[in-house]
């Protein structure tokens, strides 16, 4: 209905749109369905409200049409139906309503309700998107960048990206911020990129458009360099829920030992020393476009509740990140230590004896923090089926190996681009685990030297600002600390995620005493090349092989393969 006509129904009480209605007015019927649902002018009676909306669907009013189709598909006022909702989503979107081809694309690509068709999708999405449906518009930006159901076309992309943008939609101008730096479908263009990052942030406090600013005035892109306001929008990144800006985001020591103008020395030699860690990070940045595809080792219990019999409309495919005082190696995070403590850079930089308080006599620094502010892993490979993985991560050989088909980060200046809405493919930051005495010694050569400008500039004299200082070195260097390991684990070819969570922030599992985990977001099962591996040692091979096929069909994951180790574990 039109601003026009709404204004003149709302003007009738609800027994003149019942006699309208009662004479077979679809207008009328859907009216009064729109009022019982919420509760204008009528008493709120939801039942009533499907009655009246169904009513009208069937006598042709379009709008009602969509209304019960979002209805069935929800089990608002009825019991969820994804067939009904599935039919009359297709009879609106015949009949031209932009939200119900929206809809219906999203059926076609899921397969709720139909088989999964990637092609119709597309074509309907398309349909939509031309009727300027801002949300189809988005999808369709990423449906041309990804080749669904339709050839790979990154100008198609951008010109979708940058007209759903236009038209106001907040995650659409993130996105097309990061194309404009990447030059996706476009020439790089850092200034547009940071005027639709700001327009992303100010229309709805986009947290990943926060993310985005804070790397834009952190690196001087498209914007006069500026690392206080990058602190400020890394900060905002963080609290509301961007779990990779905490990389960036200072420890909550800086604002004590920064108060005042009297430590300009101070802050520039920990700026380098972020700077430095960042870099760091970076040389051991994991992306799967070029190292190709890591694989999570796992237990049945794990599979059970990944994969449960029945889905309960919740995300369930996730993988548990745990505290890092989990891990399996007693002298996890010691390998670079050890490496410092070995090193032969000449003593007259000193740099050692800042690193031993930090991280020898203040050993209280460690648990202090890690009862608050914890660092939490994931632990990957970069191979499937291998006997000594079996052995070490695979439950013996009795447990499940899963391709994990992640969207990581190329490094910290740019985020590759988030998919489409209802389908939750957040960028990660994966870092591959570092064996070579070679790459320990260069990080350590580095890392000397900036420790070694800190210990000019931390006060000798000030006990509280000195601890302070070591606390926040601890910080910084906790996680590159677990980006290296001994070689005699070379083999493994790990691949970490890394995330920090305060205590409050943690949920504990299902184990007797509880232990702390955070998650990611739905990761497991996406795309066409994903797959589960059942172990060499796993019981009723069959059984299990057909019950997680049954699984992953109820849970909507249709394109995951099952298949069998090809490890002869005896």
């Amino acid at each position: 209905m039109t601003e026009k006509n709404n204004k003149a129904v709302y003007a009738e009480s609800i027994e003149e749109l019942k006699k309208r209605a009662l004479d077979g007015d679809s207008e009328a019927q859907y009216e009064i369905g729109i009022r019982y649902y919420h509760g204008k002018s009528v008493k709120c009676d939801p039942k009533l409200s499907f009655l009246w909306i169904k009513t009208a669907a069937i006598g042709g009013n379009v709008d009602a049409q969509n209304s019960l189709s979002v209805m069935y598909k929800k089990g608002d006022a009825c019991k969820p139906d994804i067939s009904k909702a599935f039919k009359w989503a297709k009879r609106a979107a015949k009949n031209r309503h932009p939200e119900a081809q929206f809809n219906l694309s999203i059926a076609f690509k899921k397969g709720q309700g139909c088989k999964p068709h990637l092609k119709r999708s597309f074509r309907w999405l398309k349909r939509a998107a031309h009727q300027n449906e801002t949300a189809a518009q988005y999808n369709l930006a990423f449906a041309y960048l990804d080749g669904e159901g339709c050839n790979p076309d990154e100008e198609k992309a951008y010109s979708w990206m940058k007209t759903s943008a236009d038209n106001g939609r907040s995650d659409a101008q993130y996105n097309l911020a990061i194309m404009l730096g990447e030059g996706i479908g476009c020439e790089p263009d850092y200034e547009k990129s940071f005027i639709y990052a700001k327009k992303a942030v100010k229309q709805s406090n986009n947290p990943d458009g926060y993310y985005l600013l804070g790397l834009l005035y952190h690196s001087g892109a498209g914007c006069k360099k500026s690392l206080d306001k990058a602190q400020k929008y890394f900060k905002k990144a963080t609290n509301a829920g961007v779990e990779k800006a905490y990389q960036f985001l200072n420890h909550p020591s800086f604002e004590r030992i920064f108060r005042g103008t009297k430590c300009k020395n101070l802050k520039s030699a920990f700026d380098d020393l972020q700077a430095l860690i960042q870099e760091i990070m970076d040389s051991c940045r994991y992306c799967n476009y070029v190292d190709g595809p890591i694989y999570h080792f796992t237990r049945w219990p794990a599979i059970n509740s990944i994969l449960p019999k029945e889905s309960n409309g919740s995300e369930t495919n996730i993988i548990r990140l745990y505290h890092e005082d989990y891990m399996n190696d007693p002298n996890e995070g010691k390998s670079l230590l050890d490496t410092f403590r070995r090193s032969t850079i000449s003593t007259h930089q000193k740099p050692y004896e800042l690193l031993r308080d930090v991280y020898d006599d203040d050993i209280n620094i460690e648990r202090e923090l890690s009862k608050h502010d914890a660092t939490y892993m994931a632990s990957f490979t970069m191979s499937s089926d291998r006997l000594d993985l079996w052995r070490a991560y695979g439950a013996d050989g009795d447990g499940y190996s899963l391709r994990v088909n992640i969207k990581s980060d190329e490094n910290f200046a740019w985020s590759l681009i988030n998919s489409a809405s209802g389908k939750d493919e957040r960028t990660y930051s994966l870092y591959k685990v570092q064996y070579s005495e070679k790459a320990k010694k260069k990080a350590v050569k580095k890392i000397a030297i900036a420790l070694n400008k800190l210990r000019r500039h931390i006060p000798t004299d000030n006990e509280e600002l000195k601890r302070e200082c070591h606390i926040a070195i601890y910080y910084m260097l906790n996680e590159v600390m677990y980006l290296y390991k001994d070689e005699q684990y070379s083999s493994e070819n790990e691949v970490r995620l890394f995330t920090r969570k305060e205590l409050h922030e943690a949920q504990l599992d299902e184990s007797d005493i509880g232990k702390l985990f955070t998650t990611t977001g739905p990761i497991l099962f996406t795309g066409p090349d994903s797959e589960i591996v059942i172990g060499p040692k796993v019981k009723d091979k069959r059984a299990v092989e057909l019950s997680l096929k049954k699984r992953l069909l109820e849970n909507g994951h249709h394109h995951t393969k099952v298949r069998h180790s090809e490890i002869d574990y005896r």
